[in-house]
């Protein structure tokens, strides 16, 4: 292999003797054939982590106290981390909640209003029939409301479990509000459709024993007719045929 000859100046040597100038002023380097004669040879990759090996080594280690609070600030980052998702958590179970009971009381409102009833006893027929259409339409309606409560009453058991104290206890409050008017509306609404229906069937009843009165007393009418216009009898027959209807009719009514 070709060498090349790198000549150092003797004004770096300062003054060095000939026997070592000779020693220095020449340094022979193998190179490849084509190579500048300025190009010096580089460090190899175990040299650098030589290097980086001892410069590490140079750095005083790390004290125990140093590690522990490298350690404490770790945890209580993941603490920190713990507790936002909680809060959120908390925060989105909490909005839920709100807005469901707030639907809730809302209906509860309009229901309360509409099962109101009149101060008045006196009621028409017609009146009724209409009001206790709209009572079973209601009493149907608040029924199928008790899913909504019962969501309502799991939803403050989740909670209960992240809220203490002052929450817990409103927490608690708005739902055993909501459930006692949900029983009283419930129970009002009931006991509206059971007068209004006992007032409904006893007209029902009257009117109907009303058209049976019309048609028996048309048919006495007939009968009566029959016997003043094509009976040839006596008035004393005729009053003897009248006694005779009428206890077929008094036995006709003790049988039923």
């Amino acid at each position: 292999m070709p060498s090349c000859c790198i000549d150092f100046c003797p004004l770096l040597t300062g003054g060095a003797s000939n026997a070592n100038m000779s020693g220095m002023m020449q340094f022979s380097v193998g190179v490849m054939p084509g190579c500048q004669a300025d190009n010096l040879p580089c460090a190899t990759g175990s040299d650098v982590k030589y290097r980086e090996d001892e410069k590490l080594a140079s750095y005083p280690a790390e004290s125990p106290e140093r590690a522990l609070t490298g350690v404490n600030l770790y945890l209580e980052s993941n603490e920190s981390v713990n507790r936002c998702v909680c809060l959120e958590k908390k925060w989105i179970l909490w909005h839920e909640f709100i807005k469901d009971h707030s639907c809730f009381t809302d209906w509860l409102q309009l229901a309360e209003k509409s099962a109101r009833r009149p101060r008045s006893a006196v009621i028409l027929y017609i009146t009724a029939k209409e009001d206790l259409k709209r009572y079973q339409d209601l009493q149907v309606e608040i029924r199928s409301r008790l899913a909504q409560l019962d969501s309502l009453n799991e939803q403050h058991r989740v909670l209960a479990q992240h809220f203490r104290g002052v929450m817990a206890h409103r927490l608690t409050s708005m739902v055993l509000d909501s459930s006692r008017r949900w029983d009283v509306l419930s129970k009002t609404v009931e006991n509206a459709c059971h007068s209004l229906k006992h007032f409904v069937a006893q007209r029902e009843e009257f009117e109907s024993q009303c058209d049976e009165m019309a048609i028996w007393l048309a048919d006495m009418d007939l009968r009566l007719t029959e016997v003043e216009h094509f009976s040839g009898k006596d008035t004393y027959q005729k009053m003897q045929q009248l006694q005779v209807w009428k206890r077929r009719l008094l036995l006709g009514q003790d049988g039923t």
